[in-house]
């Protein structure tokens, strides 16, 4: 697809060969994406449903916006969609060492991002859950590889559980595995990780639906 609208990819990310030893990580990521997603969508149809509440819209928009503001003041990665922020992390993920700074960012970055993107709708902003399903995917892809070869020595690749955690992620959030597999293929040209990416995606969607059988886009057919 990317060859006939466009030949730059989205992300201009080298994964690299994918490890059989990596594969039990890599369902854990699932597993890890799974519940993630679920907090995604809870805490967006939980906003809408709170905000609802709230009768004069402009009211709506400065409570919104103020709370939005003040987490981008001190996590600008949250800024706008995230691409920007996973492009700088990728170039930087190989370079990368665990500090607890770094850990503590990483994990308020994964949980205000739902509850910033939930504002941001909510408060009458554009958009939807896949370009923050795939932030959420790649710093929780990140964290888990960090984790996992500083604690237990996985020796995993933190640029590939990037690339995985973002379909996973997708997945997860929309339930439909097939189609954040080729769309995170074509984001980043590369179909390298075809196998462990479709595995992890049908893993997280099961995961999500276990715990919450609805999405944001589900729930409000019911």
């Amino acid at each position: 697809f990317t060859y006939f609208v466009d030949n730059q990819p989205l992300f201009n990310i080298n994964v690299l060969p994918w490890q059989l030893h990596a594969l039990p990580y890599m369902i854990l990521l699932g597993m890890i994406a799974g519940v993630n997603a679920v907090y995604l969508n809870r805490c967006v149809l939980l906003f809408k449903k709170k905000f609802a509440e709230i009768d004069q819209h402009h009211f709506r928009i400065i409570i919104g916006a103020g709370l939005v503001s003040l987490a981008l003041l001190v996590f600008p990665q949250l800024y706008g969609e995230g691409y920007h922020a996973v492009k700088e992390l990728t170039l930087q993920s190989g370079n990368l060492t665990l500090t607890v700074s770094l850990a503590a960012t990483l994990v308020f970055v994964i949980l205000l991002k739902p509850i910033v993107t939930s504002l941001t709708l909510v408060s009458g902003g554009y958009g939807g859950v896949f370009a923050p399903s795939l932030f959420i995917g790649a710093f929780s892809g990140l964290l888990t590889a960090s984790v996992l070869n500083t604690f237990f020595h996985a020796n995993v690749l933190p640029i590939n559980f990037m690339v995985i955690g973002m379909a996973a992620m997708l997945s997860a959030s929309i339930h439909a595995p097939f189609t954040a597999l080729f769309l995170v293929c074509e984001a980043i040209g590369d179909y390298t990780l075809f196998f462990p990416i479709l595995m992890v995606c049908l893993i997280s969607k099961t995961t999500a639906k276990f715990i919450y059988p609805y999405t944001v886009y589900s729930y409000s057919r019911v």
